[in-house]
């Protein structure tokens, strides 16, 4: 069940693939022809939202304009269930949109704050239950809380500046799942006219997937914030290469974004 962005290695193509590399490569026969170069398919579905009226009311607050590509492992999935059946997303914002959209204003803005003071990241890495802890920037809304932060890094990539970390979102108090991280880098364009959002799904090392039937909820809940900080203290001290799939993978799909054909 890991995130592979080749799992598919045969996947008939459309016109999408092949007139690019018919201009590219020149036309080939359908039968007989061989592009000249390998090509490795992925699924990934495409979606430009026009943005949710500012006054609309609903769990995590309306929406922004965005252009969004959502990954897939798969291609079987209909239409109408594509985005939540969908592994990984890359959605893009303009920050000219966020005025009208107070919250995604608010993150812009920690995130700005947080790039040009160079704030140590280390302040975010810790878990206290009597007293909310600051949070890292983060896009779309979730209606959850942001419970834990690890592995917390700027980046630079020369066309993005922001970011990246382990994160997971709940609603309530219980342990973690294994597969549950998400790797998240949240990013702004060079000008600052693009705010960049990457949501990829990772397993963690040392954490359970399955908790047996006799564990105690109740004992767990009462060393909750020593969970939490042990946690987090494992996972940083984790190599990249003990997740699934390695950190670098996803800072390697991070430093390949351009935006040299949007705006």
């Amino acid at each position: 069940d890991d995130f592979d962005l080749t799992i598919v290695n045969r996947m008939d193509v459309d016109h999408g693939l092949t007139v690019p590399l018919s201009l590219m490569c020149g036309a080939q026969d359908p039968q007989a022809g061989a592009w000249p170069c390998p090509v490795i398919p992925f699924a990934v579905n495409v979606v430009q939202y026009p943005g949710d009226d500012p006054s609309l009311e609903q769990p995590g607050g309306p929406l922004p304009p965005s252009l969004e590509f959502q990954i897939y492992t798969t291609t079987d999935q209909p239409v109408d269930t594509l985005r939540w059946d969908a592994q990984g997303f890359v959605t893009v914002y303009s920050t000219a949109d966020f005025a009208e959209y107070p919250f995604y204003q608010d993150q812009h803005d920690a995130l700005q704050s947080l790039l040009q003071a160079q704030t140590p990241l280390e302040d975010f890495l810790s878990y206290n239950s009597a007293q909310a802890g600051p949070e890292l920037p983060f896009v779309p809304v979730y209606p959850a809380a942001q419970v834990i932060r690890a592995q917390a890094r700027y980046v630079d990539t020369g066309v993005l500046q922001g970011v990246s970390y382990l994160t997971v979102y709940r609603q309530d108090a219980s342990p973690f799942r294994a597969s549950e991280f998400v790797y998240t880098f949240q990013g702004l364009s060079a000008d600052g006219s693009l705010y960049v959002s990457v949501r990829l799904p990772v397993t963690a090392p040392g954490i359970p997937e399955e908790y047996p039937a006799d564990f105690d909820y109740e004992a767990w809940g009462a060393s909750i914030d020593q969970y939490m900080n042990d946690t987090i203290a494992m996972l940083n001290a984790a190599s990249p290469a003990d997740f699934t799939p390695a950190l670098t993978t996803l800072d390697d799909i991070v430093s390949t974004i351009t935006l040299d054909a949007i705006g």
